[in-house]
Order: structure tokens, then C-alpha cells, then sequence
């Protein structure tokens, strides 16, 4: 087995009846986390203090990115101008065009205003995040 990179955060929650620890694990490579660790704050307190096999929850994510190079890419994608009136039809339609070699297009970037470029009676156009991840 290979030693990856990787980030953790510790977070303490508050609001429940009884604060919690929560631990997220990501993969620095493909900036995906693998894993989320939940406990209390005394387990967390004795495992930290040597005390070992504390019980606790965890969440696996899906692992098939982890390892692999995250790539990201913007490009500009024009759409038919249908006054707000385009269906997610269309729009995946739009961005699926550019949906090659793995790449992955951020539907969610459509209709921000951040990512607008320019329209006319025609055609609007957006800027669109794209991502893969590669070995």
C-alpha cells in the first residue's frame, strides 16, 4: 500500500445534548474527502490521551478519485437566449458538448451572475467550470 497526502480537520460541534467531535480526512491530490469521523468530545479526549478503540461513527465517501490529480478548467459556453425560459434540458445539452476526456461540467455555474459573459436576442453565454480527475 502507498502513503497518500492528505488534510484533517477537527471541528467541535455544539447544539446537540452532548458536544461532538467531528474529523474529516481529504486526499490532497484529488481534494476529496474520504472520510468523516463523528464521537463524543470524552472519546475524542481518550483517544487522543492513549486511550485506544473509542467507539465512534464515520461516514466512507466514495474513494475511486482518491489518488488521482484533480484538473479544473473554465470554459466559455453559449446557450440560446430563451428570456430565463431554458430547461435543464438545454442546458445540460450546452455544457455536454465539452463533456470529453473525463471532463465534467458544473451545471450550477448557468444562471450566476458571477460567471455571465455577455447575451443578445440570440444567445447568452457563461463561463463554465469543468472537472476530472486523472491518474
Amino acid at each position: 500500500m502507498k502513503m497518500l497526502d492528505g488534510k484533517i480537520s477537527i471541528h467541535a460541534e455544539m447544539g446537540r445534548e452532548e458536544r461532538r467531535v467531528v474529523i474529516f480526512i481529504e486526499d490532497t491530490l484529488s481534494t476529496t474527502e474520504i472520510i468523516q469521523v463523528e464521537m463524543t468530545m470524552a472519546d475524542f479526549g481518550n483517544a487522543i490521551t492513549g486511550h485506544g478503540h473509542m467507539p465512534m461513527k464515520f461516514l466512507l465517501q466514495d474513494t475511486s478519485k482518491v489518488g488521482k490529480k484533480h484538473e479544473v478548467k473554465t470554459e466559455k459556453v453559449t446557450f440560446k437566449y430563451k428570456n430565463g425560459d431554458i430547461t435543464k434540458e438545454e442546458i445540460n445539452k450546452a455544457i455536454h458538448k465539452y463533456e470529453v476526456d473525463g471532463w465534467i461540467g458544473q451545471v450550477k455555474d448557468y444562471g450566476n451572475h458571477h460567471n455571465f459573459v455577455k447575451s443578445d436576442k440570440e444567445k447568452e453565454i457563461y463561463k463554465i467550470g469543468f472537472r476530472r480527475w486523472v491518474d
